[in-house]
């Protein structure tokens, strides 16, 4: 579609619309629009304005319809800012999240399965989950091949989380640094001896906060979900 001059005689400018011919003023607008694709505040009071002037005197607005508007643009403004709000919220909740988990960074958590890779230290660290009293609980340690390393007896005990600390240094036991042990606890009571749910503290080396599902990297290249995480030590 050809564009004309703007300064023609308005007659000749009808006669070039009729015809499909755009001047370079209604060229130059459309662009204009087409870079503003929202309707504001003042454009929509404009635009209400407009209607108001021109509406037939006969069938005026009625007030309902006349509200009705008002209260769909009020609605729309609205959830604009409600949306505007909450994006905002996201960014500094992000932000939250981030400090957050990096201060586990090196701080020890108690993780579900009883296995870990032992540190420089020598010492393996834990809780025993105790559904009921026990009249003795005893911890055994065995190595990757589950051959028995030691044992611990802890006497009698109530019902909930038991600690324990097993330091092989201290009871003459060779070990290698990064070396898997597994921890399992038996429980004795007035009839029966039981196994009980044994965790381990072990050293956060990394987390992964993509998604939802944080992840904790342990010590030894161990993965966990923070859901799994029961308790947290520095």
């Amino acid at each position: 579609m050809a564009n004309i001059n703007p300064g023609l005689d308005p007659q000749l400018n009808a006669l070039y619309s009729k015809l499909g011919i755009t001047t370079q003023a209604q060229a130059q607008g459309a662009g204009a629009r087409a870079t503003k694709d929202k309707l504001g505040q003042q454009d929509f009071l404009k635009l209400l304005t407009t209607q108001l002037a021109n509406q037939d005197p006969f069938k005026p607005m009625e007030n309902g319809e006349f509200i009705s508007q008002m209260a769909q643009f009020s609605t729309v403004s609205g959830l604009d800012d409600v949306k505007s709000a909450i994006s905002g919220l996201g960014d500094k909740l992000g932000n939250n999240r981030i400090a957050t988990f990096s201060n586990l960074l090196g701080a020890r958590v108690l993780t579900p399965g009883g296995e870990t890779s032992m540190g420089e230290d020598g010492v393996i660290e834990g809780a025993i989950d105790l559904s009921d009293p026990a009249a003795n609980v005893r911890v055994a340690i065995t190595n990757k091949s589950g051959a028995l390393v030691d044992t611990l007896d802890l006497g009698s005990a109530g019902a909930g989380m038991l600690g324990f600390s097993w330091d092989a240094k201290a009871r003459g036991i060779a070990f290698q640094p990064g070396e898997s042990f597994k921890v399992e606890a038996l429980t004795a009571g007035a009839t029966e001896t039981t196994t009980a749910k044994a965790g381990i503290y072990d050293v956060v080396q990394g987390v992964d906060i993509r998604g939802t599902n944080e992840t904790l990297t342990l010590r030894g290249g161990k993965t966990i979900g923070m859901a799994d995480v029961t308790s947290i030590r520095k």
